[in-house]
């Protein structure tokens, strides 16, 4: 029987999930008897490097030499001598190191297609660009491959239209909302905001709605990676059919455009509305375990009493409803630990 390691560094991403479950499903398909063994944890997570540190400690526990092959996802560990001591093949996953095989993806071709996509098909003319760690190797091609279009489209740009930071969430919240406080007077938002992976784009979207920006009718924003395609696509299923699931004959259910979701219910109490998010969440939660997501689905609600002799517009009532949904949105992110 032979033995792979598999380096890894993270949790609840989608890389997390995604690596083990291609690499055991080709051994399936190859027929071979090869054990795979995981060696995660989640240094560089964090400021504290004492921490990161003992983090890193689990990758000192196995003597590499005893497997024989080694796959590193050397993304997020900063630490890849750990494999060169030793004499096995190895490969690195969407990095070239030095000694290493290299299995990627082409950057370069790839951001080139978005950004001719957003030019040719949407007009786009004018953008912004929130991306990974300057020092990471797939983020440079990346960054690189951008400069290279608008350069030979003649397209005007400057440096500080880029704003870098990390692949997660949080690198699209901060990075759209810096890059709109440096608006001059008079000075537009862009065309299109492109974004180094699916998991910025999202922050990004939370980002512009909190401050009352619809997508795409204010600008377009693009991913990278395919999280969000068939993934996505089945979350939206979920949450679709569990609404409908939910609602009775005489209430109206409307999908408002991409993952949002409308419910007009009449005579609805406060304890009648509680319970049935209750049993939507338990019901999302279960169906997305059947389905095997490779990510916790979850959902925000927002809501609103209508008053029948009010002169308020359905899209007042629309707009409180959003508030109160980014008000939930804003105590979860402040309750996660």
């Amino acid at each position: 029987m032979k033995k792979i390691a598999l380096i890894m560094d993270g949790w609840k991403r989608f890389f997390t999930y995604a690596w083990p479950a291609g690499i055991l499903q080709k051994i399936h398909e190859a027929n071979e008897d090869i054990n795979l063994y995981i060696f995660n944890s989640s240094g560089d997570w964090s400021w504290d490097a004492n921490y990161n540190a003992g983090e890193y400690n689990i990758y000192n526990l196995p003597d590499f030499n005893d497997f024989d092959g080694i796959i590193i996802d050397p993304n997020n560990i900063r630490y890849p001598e750990i494999v060169r001591t030793t004499k096995k093949p190895a490969i690195s996953i969407s990095n070239k190191l030095l000694g290493f095989y290299y299995v990627g993806i082409d950057n370069r071709k790839s951001m080139i297609t978005i950004m001719e996509h957003l030019y040719s098909t949407h007009g786009c003319r004018r953008f912004w660009f929130i991306m990974g760690p300057k020092s990471n190797y797939e983020n440079n091609i990346r960054t690189d491959a951008l400069k290279e279009f608008m350069q030979s489209h003649q397209l005007v740009y400057k440096e500080s239209d880029f704003y870098f930071e990390s692949y997660e969430y949080t690198c699209g919240y901060r990075g759209f909302t810096y890059l709109v406080s440096r608006l001059g007077e008079g000075e537009k938002l862009p065309d299109a905001i492109v974004c180094a992976s699916d998991n910025i784009a999202v922050g990004v979207m939370e980002a512009a709605g909190k401050m009352g920006y619809r997508i795409p009718e204010a600008f377009c924003v693009t991913g990278f990676d395919n999280f969000g395609h068939d993934h996505g696509d089945n979350a939206i299923r979920i949450i679709a059919a569990t609404i409908l699931q939910y609602c009775g004959k005489n209430d109206i259910p409307v999908r408002n455009g991409g993952d949002e979701f409308i419910i007009v219910r009449e005579n609805m109490t406060s304890a009648s509305y509680e319970e049935m998010i209750r049993n939507m969440r338990n019901t999302v939660a279960k169906k997305s375990r059947q389905l095997q997501l490779p990510f916790d689905l979850t959902f925000s609600v927002g809501s609103v009493c209508t008053d029948m002799t009010s002169d308020m517009t359905l899209d007042d009532y629309i707009r409180i409803a959003d508030e109160t949904m980014y008000e939930e949105k804003t105590r979860k992110k402040a309750n996660r630990v």
